[in-house]
């Protein structure tokens, strides 16, 4: 019984452990909320989303490769916009850029939101190291210095201030855009390669230098654009209704978005759960040589792993001599040996003449086929049975079998 419990509290222990190692947060740390078009938290992108669902624009969530662009932009391939919001919790792969860059130059739109200005929470991790990386990647430009710790938090987010760089149909109407931090941020700078033909669209006034340092920019590529902004959270939940934020959004969504366009949230680069397609299952080879893996081996299992079985008789009914015997087995465990051997020496006296009952054996002994030597037997059980001794009962019941013939 010990044991059976000492097993049952390792198993509970095991389990505690594994779920804590599954879905359990530092301590004293609590996670920051992604910027994706589903979530409601301060990070997230679920106002935008439900704001153009309200003016009836179409929007979609890409939880896969860049390749599947192209299939959510069947029906209008040109006139979409993509979000894509860095540093994300994967690395950006060359090969995973080359489909992106085709659909862009296509004649759509990336609007790149990268941490390079400001320090939401969320914006830690392995991948904080390969921001300017993957916004190379993503646009040509170099981010100087981009990708360093973030400092201390603070208790009250920092808020920064970005003013339309030129007048522009992206900047009008909008007198300021605010970004905001909840740590503090490393100086960020950003460089233009030449012949790129960048286009500076926000600017903030640096108060150590008094040089201007660029914020937000638009670059060509092909048919499409690019649009670059140096902060990641004006189009949060938390910052959208901030200054003229609002209207920034607008801005650049109404200048690339074309008729029946789609506004796509890159929602897999921040980790979100790949949706499920089982039409894309089923079409994905993987899928069949994987049925096809577990197929041969059951079969191999089947032919040289197991042992075959004949069929089972199909149970008949007893016959009357088994009914006999079972019932003499029953009779045997219920009787006793020595009322049993009296049972069957009276069974047989009483078969005999009235005064051959007294002396049996004298009686016998004037018919033929009784030979002196079973008339000798039944004279010493009979006396062991009167004296109440014990007699062998298959022995008792053979002997009179054969006494039995002859006066049959």
């Amino acid at each position: 019984m010990r044991a059976r419990l000492r097993a049952v509290a390792l198993a509970l222990a095991a389990l505690s452990l594994l779920y804590g190692i599954s879905v359990g947060s530092a301590p004293g740390e609590a996670e920051a909320t992604r910027p994706t078009s589903v979530e409601p938290g301060a990070g997230g992108y679920s106002a935008l989303r439900e704001w153009l669902a309200s003016a009836r624009i179409r929007t979609a969530s890409l939880r896969g490769d860049y390749d599947q662009l192209a299939s959510l932009t069947r029906d209008y391939p040109t006139g979409n916009v993509l979000l894509v919001t860095l540093p994300g919790t994967s690395a950006l792969l060359d090969r995973d850029i080359v489909p992106l860059h085709l659909w862009v130059r296509a004649g759509n739109t990336l609007i790149v939101s990268a941490a390079l200005c400001d320090a939401p929470d969320w914006a830690r991790g392995p991948q904080l190291r390969a921001l300017a990386d993957d916004v190379g990647m993503l646009t040509g430009l170099e981010a100087v210095g981009a990708g360093q710790p973030l400092g201390a938090f603070l208790v009250t987010p920092a808020v920064s201030r970005w003013e339309p760089a030129l007048r522009h149909p992206l900047t009008e109407g909008v007198r300021a855009v605010e970004a905001v931090s909840d740590r503090v941020a490393p100086p960020c700078a950003v460089g233009l390669p030449g012949g790129r033909g960048a286009l500076a669209l926000l600017s903030s006034k640096g108060e150590m230098t008094g040089g201007r340092d660029d914020g937000a920019w638009l670059l060509p590529r092909g048919a499409g654009w690019v649009v670059l902004s140096a902060q990641a959270t004006p189009l949060a939940n938390r910052a959208l209704g901030r200054a003229d934020n609002a209207r920034w959004a607008s801005n650049l969504l109404r200048g690339s978005l074309g008729p029946g366009g789609t506004v796509i949230f890159d929602d897999g680069l921040q980790g979100a759960p790949e949706l499920w397609d089982l039409r894309r299952l089923l079409l994905d080879p993987r899928t069949h040589a994987s049925l096809g893996a577990v197929t041969l081996l059951w079969l191999l299992w089947v032919a040289g792993g197991t042992r075959l079985r004949a069929p089972l008789a199909p149970p008949r009914s007893p016959g009357v001599a088994a009914l006999v015997a079972a019932e003499g087995r029953s009779l045997a465990r219920a009787v006793e040996p020595h009322e049993a051997a009296s049972a069957l020496l009276e069974a047989f006296l009483s078969r005999l003449p009235e005064p051959a009952r007294a002396s049996p054996e004298d009686w016998l002994a004037a018919r033929s086929g009784a030979s002196s030597a079973d008339l000798a037997q039944l004279r010493s059980w009979r006396r062991r049975l009167g004296s109440g001794g014990t007699v062998p009962l298959d022995a008792l019941h053979d002997l009179l079998t054969r006494l039995r013939s002859p006066s049959a």
